[in-house]
């Protein structure tokens, strides 16, 4: 069967929801201030996940060391799409970039790289669809960080009940296929 690639997100009209896994301390002061404050780290690339079951995965159920807590943090659709359009992969594409040179020089200049992993359930089997992540750094990291959260909610206690009851969908967010344009179906490779 072969593996598709999908923007799949908890979304409504008015936001787009992806996910983090933090320690306490940032957590809480997230949490508090409604924005990844002080305690937050801009000087290195930092991950987001608009598939809550790839978090679980990531986190192991939010129970890796500083990753304890997860949190759902909103942002409008414009940014969510502008992070979107200039994310380039980790890898080389040869269907996106005529050489790894090329591809070094993009990578270099964008604030947003992206790749897709195995999506799973919420056992955290492999399913056959691929989520993606992007990853974030510089003035983008920085205006997610500061500016453009709308709103953030602590979801750690939903991922302990998904681990351990096995009716895990009756908490599941309602995660739909995100659209987005051609040009961005193409440069993330969507299929």
């Amino acid at each position: 069967m072969p593996v598709s690639q999908k923007i799949i997100a908890l979304y409504d009209k008015s936001s787009v929801c992806v996910y983090q896994a933090f320690g306490k301390e940032i957590a809480e002061e997230a949490m508090k201030k409604q924005f990844l404050g002080e305690r937050f780290f801009l000087d290195r690339l930092s991950w987001i996940k608009p598939s809550f079951a790839w978090m679980l995965y990531r986190s192991a159920y939010a129970s890796k060391p500083g990753q304890e807590r997860i949190l759902r943090i909103f942002i409008s659709h414009t940014h969510f799409y502008q992070m979107l359009a200039q994310a380039i992969p980790t890898t080389q594409n040869n269907n996106l970039f005529s050489s790894g040179k090329e591809w070094r020089k993009k990578l270099q200049q964008s604030d947003v790289r992206y790749q897709w992993d195995p999506d799973r359930n919420g056992r955290l089997d492999k399913i056959s669809r691929k989520a993606i992540q992007l990853g974030l750094e510089g003035e983008t990291l920085r205006n997610y960080a500061r500016k453009w959260i709308l709103r953030i909610e602590d979801v750690t206690h939903i991922a302990k009940k998904v681990e351990c009851t096995p009716e895990y969908l009756n908490f599941w967010p309602d995660e739909r296929e995100y659209s987005v344009d051609s040009l961005i179906t193409r440069n993330l490779q969507i299929k």
